[in-house]
């Protein structure tokens, strides 16, 4: 299919890209995001797991904010805008606009790939349809819930590959506990990734991680 392929492509480009971000991240950054995240281990980052790498690595990117109060890919995109490619500049786009959220997973096109998405924190809002290799494999995935962070270029939509995953059994508790905290922290994009991730821990599937088959 031509739009799998696309995809694959895109999504190497985007591997590639975070590889650049990674590089060009201060340690100091680094440090906050671990506090933050509760990563930092006698002063060391340390990860339980692959997963949990992934996690950090995505909010060191795009949410953290540092010391001049711009994330990641804010700095990046000022300092080595005139480097990228056409494709390169889209994502970091799409990066810098984005912000991450919960999704409910709608139904899926195996044949095509594609997945549909509800974000739950603006119900009204329309199904986003993204494509994704490792989602649209089973149809049991249907009404499951995400938090991630949707990214994309010429047409293809995806995630950014660092997903939280909660049974949508907890589906009321997730939502209604979000907002609860939020109403004692700012709805921002930094401190909504950290409520996640806390209510990932007490909600979320441990033992799933998310692995695109392309990477």
């Amino acid at each position: 299919m031509k739009q799998i392929q696309k995809y694959q492509n895109l999504r190497a480009v985007g591997m590639e890209l975070n590889g650049k971000l990674l590089g060009s991240i201060a340690r100091n950054h680094f440090k906050k995001a671990a506090r933050l995240m509760k990563m930092l281990r006698m002063n060391k980052i340390s990860f339980k797991n692959e997963g949990e790498q992934y996690r950090f690595y995505d909010f060191v990117i795009n949410d953290c904010l540092g010391n001049n109060g711009s994330t990641g890919v804010e700095n990046f995109n000022k300092k080595h805008r005139d480097s990228l490619t056409e494709v390169e500049g889209k994502l970091i786009d799409s990066m810098i606009a984005t912000k991450p959220s919960v999704y409910s997973i709608e139904k899926i096109d195996i044949q095509n790939s594609y997945v549909w998405l509800q974000n739950l924190l603006e119900p009204d809002s329309q199904l986003i349809r993204i494509v994704d290799l490792g989602f649209c494999k089973s149809e049991g995935i249907i009404g499951q819930l995400i938090y991630t962070r949707i990214v994309g270029a010429d047409e293809i939509a995806m995630t950014s590959g660092a997903t939280m995953m909660f049974d949508k059994q907890h589906k009321v508790q997730l939502i209604n506990q979000a907002y609860d905290m939020f109403a004692k922290l700012k709805d921002t994009q930094m401190q909504r990734t950290l409520v996640f991730n806390k209510l990932y821990k007490k909600f979320g599937y441990k033992r799933f991680m998310y692995q695109d088959p392309t990477e």
